[in-house]
């Protein structure tokens, strides 16, 4: 399972502002957040809703 995006503030996260914590197995979770580093490259800033 992925999980919801969370939304942070840019003033306390400049780099990205985003995150979402995934459950799984280790090595799921592991493939998850290796998708998402790579998102976070593209896509470093998202806005809520």
């Amino acid at each position: 399972m992925i999980g919801p995006i969370l939304v942070h503030d840019v003033t306390t996260h400049a780099h990205c502002n985003w995150s979402i914590k995934p459950a799984g197995t280790t090595g799921e979770i592991a493939e998850v957040e290796r998708l998402l580093d790579q998102l976070r490259v593209e896509y470093p800033f998202v806005t809520p809703g």
